[in-house]
């Protein structure tokens, strides 16, 4: 038997390499924790919305994703009847006295939804219907998703985490 004596160092004790090579790892072995609340709220944004999302998908820096109203002449409704269905089915939400799933992400969404409301034209504008309402609402959510990615994984975030979890390291930059 033989014992061997190691090294271990708090991440700030680490080289700028050793630095390097740690936040790699991490951010190579690490999933994004809150995919499923992502997930899970937009299932309930398209089930309170009477839409379906089809081929979503996000990463870091893009998005993509197709939206369709599952009703006719929901999705044709624009002007004075658009704002008065907004209004009349989505104002309690709105105004902060009932949530959809209590994930962030509701805020996003109905944040650009009274954003649309402004942007109705209290004169019946035509030009923007329903389907164009929810396209930028969950366009919105999907940015806040990519932003909520790029801060998980940024240099400022493992640094908190390093701390949080006073994880340790080899002196070349692996885990302990």
């Amino acid at each position: 038997m033989r014992t061997v004596a190691t090294n271990v160092y708090n991440y700030f004790e680490l080289s700028n390499q050793a630095k390097e090579k740690a936040f790699d790892d991490f951010c190579y072995s690490h999933d994004f924790p809150y995919h499923y609340d992502n997930e899970k709220t937009l299932d309930k944004l398209q089930s309170y919305t009477d839409t379906k999302l089809t081929g979503w998908e996000y990463d870091m820096y893009s998005f993509r994703f197709n939206v369709e109203v599952n009703y006719d002449e929901l999705d044709e409704l624009s002007g004075v009847e658009l704002r008065d269905y907004l209004i009349d089915n989505f104002y309690d939400y709105m105004m902060d006295k009932k949530e959809i799933s209590g994930y962030f992400l509701d805020w996003v969404f109905l944040k650009e939804m009274k954003q649309q409301l402004v942007e109705i034209d209290l004169n019946g504008n035509t030009e923007i219907t329903y389907h164009h309402v929810m396209y930028k609402c969950f366009k919105a959510v999907f940015e806040a998703i990519c932003d909520d990615l790029q801060n998980y994984y940024s240099i400022g975030n493992f640094e908190e985490l390093n701390e949080m979890n006073e994880w340790e390291y080899l002196e070349n930059g692996e885990l302990y």
